[in-house]
């Protein structure tokens, strides 16, 4: 084992992480063609005046400002390999306005966390080797929080773009059944081929 980080130790991770988001950044127009899809779908069922009304309106919202999800989720996960992530500041006039913030940054964590467990679920053991083999790469006791290879950093710029972009929760509601697995299959994936890569650069192949 090599004492300490080298330039090529440095090139090595950037080439990795670099690898990882250009491998998972097309699955947002996939979630976005298959949300289109159910939205569609659930306009077109039969249900009460206001409910079916109420699809429509989600259906035409999210036609609407998908292409702006979409690209400020794919430029947000860009950013992430240029510079480290950071929390946006916020200006809130009254107090008011300061709950409405609060509330809208819980409902995101929580939607965040939910597909973050989702991915754990399938994903621990590619993702817990990762950890290791950068870990050894950088010489670092943990990844740092927001790195692009923790679980949570994903799916938190997923569901703050949605809001940024001005959708509302009620419509992710209605897609996230459907969405959902193509971002964990997708990870799963990234992590696997991503300790391929290390394990061929000669990083902890055993």
């Amino acid at each position: 084992a090599i004492s300490r980080r080298n330039s090529s130790d440095d090139v090595l991770a950037r080439s990795v992480r670099e690898r990882f988001v250009s491998e998972v950044e097309s699955v947002v127009i996939e979630m976005a063609a298959t949300a289109q899809g159910r939205l569609s779908l659930l306009a077109e069922q039969a249900a009460g005046a206001r409910e079916m009304q109420d699809r429509r309106d989600a259906m035409l919202l999210f036609n609407r400002l998908r292409a702006a999800w979409v690209d400020g989720v794919r430029q947000a996960w860009r950013q992430m390999l240029a510079t480290p992530p950071a929390t946006p500041a916020r200006t809130v006039p009254t107090t008011r306005g300061l709950s409405l913030v609060a509330d809208e940054d819980v409902e995101n964590r929580i939607v965040a966390s939910r597909l973050s467990l989702a991915i754990l679920d399938k994903a621990s053991w590619e993702l817990n080797d990762l950890r290791l083999r950068v870990r050894q790469l950088e010489r670092i006791q943990e990844l740092p929080a927001g790195d692009v290879f923790q679980p949570e950093t994903l799916p938190s710029v997923i569901v703050g773009q949605w809001s940024a972009a001005g959708l509302t929760r009620e419509v992710w509601l209605q897609v996230v059944d459907s969405v959902q697995p193509l971002l964990v299959e997708r990870l799963v994936a990234a992590y696997h081929h991503a300790n391929e890569f290390l394990v061929r650069s000669g990083v902890l192949p055993e």
